[in-house]
């Protein structure tokens, strides 16, 4: 049947994100063709496998079957309810087109779901079981409704996302290691300025914290998800008097400390 056919779709999609590393940022776009949250390939989706990280999620998370009333506003085809130049008529009824992505994405500190953001452009919920061009169309005007009409049986669906700021570390080499590594600052000692170069063998969220001699932290040089590589940070310390100090690396399965030494 169609729908053991999807679950083996899908099967071959969560073969090639279950072999990502953990916390690899991944999307997946397009026509599901899949009716309810209780379908094998939806469930198969989302279904979370342990030592895996490769399993989706869906921002709407909606329940049961999709083509009632109740989901007008996520329905993404069809456009029509006639038949001409191919596709499907019976107008707006099912929620095939999904937008998924990784648990990294739910993660703080790197890419992220715009909250709500998830929309099938020209759907005012208005138009369940009708043509999307019909008047009046509170989403779009009347030209872009028949332009969405006209193009295509299904609607386009887009999502925000928000990117973290570009890296203050610099990228000594994109090789993956094969450790987590915190190295010793060079120089050392220094006078006011050092670097710090540490390695990362997996996407992982990263800090690189300063303390002083008494423990208290007086700096923050990383506070991000990072790439497997190893990096190179600089620190000034012209603000601060000699003596001591501290830096430390923490990652989620990592955590180390150095001491430096600063002489003015």
């Amino acid at each position: 049947s169609n729908e053991i056919l999807r679950a083996a779709e899908v099967d071959s999609l969560r073969k090639v994100t279950n072999a990502l590393p953990f916390n690899s940022n991944f999307i997946v776009c397009g026509d599901f063709n899949i009716y309810r949250s209780g379908e094998p390939a939806y469930i198969k989706l989302l279904e979370i496998t342990p030592g895996y990280d490769g399993n989706f999620n869906d921002p709407l998370n909606l329940t049961g079957i999709w083509n009632n009333s109740l989901y007008a506003i996520y329905h993404t085809q069809s456009t029509r309810v006639r038949s001409f130049g191919g596709g499907s008529t019976g107008g707006l009824d099912d929620r095939f087109d999904m937008i998924l992505y990784s648990n990294a994405i739910n993660n703080p500190g790197g890419i992220s779901y715009v909250l709500n953001s998830l929309t099938p452009y020209g759907n005012d919920g208005n138009h369940y079981n009708d043509s999307i061009n019909r008047p009046p169309n509170d989403f779009v005007p009347q030209i872009v409704a028949d332009a969405l009409h006209y193009a295509s049986d299904h609607l386009p669906v887009y999502s925000l996302f928000i990117f973290p700021p570009i890296s203050s570390a610099n990228t000594l080499t994109s090789n993956t290691p094969e450790e987590f590594i915190l190295y010793q600052n060079y120089p050392n000692p220094f006078n006011p300025k050092t670097k710090i170069k540490f390695s990362i063998p997996e996407n992982s969220f990263t800090t690189i914290k300063i303390f002083d001699i008494l423990g208290k932290e007086i700096d923050i040089l990383v506070n991000e998800k990072l790439q497997p590589g190893t990096y190179e940070i600089n620190w000034d310390a012209a603000l601060y008097p000699s003596g001591v100090y501290f830096y430390r690396i923490e990652t989620d399965r990592y955590t180390d400390v150095k001491k430096m030494l600063l002489i003015k």
